[in-house]
């Protein structure tokens, strides 16, 4: 659970540097406009987007032993870390 949220807050993050406007439904750069501290504004676009991959490939590595009851879960992860909205 603790590696879903911090991907799904990181990808967040990103999204709303890179992301795109018409896929969000939303506009981009509120949190820098709103001068937040995000994991991107303190690590940077490539070391955030690096953790998102470990914290997912922990994720999942966390969900395999469960794979009969978790595979809800697995994809889950896995869509979060190449959400587009």
């Amino acid at each position: 659970a603790e590696n879903l949220g911090l991907a799904y807050q990181i990808a967040d993050d990103i999204l709303d540097i890179k992301g795109n406007v018409e896929e969000l439904g939303k506009n981009t750069g509120k949190d820098a406009e709103c001068e937040k501290i995000t994991y991107v504004a303190l690590n940077g676009m490539e070391a955030s987007e690096q953790r998102l991959k470990e914290l997912t490939i922990n994720a999942v590595e966390s969900i395999e032993k469960y794979y009969d009851n978790a595979e809800f879960f697995r994809d889950l992860v896995l869509r979060l870390e190449n959400r587009t909205k």
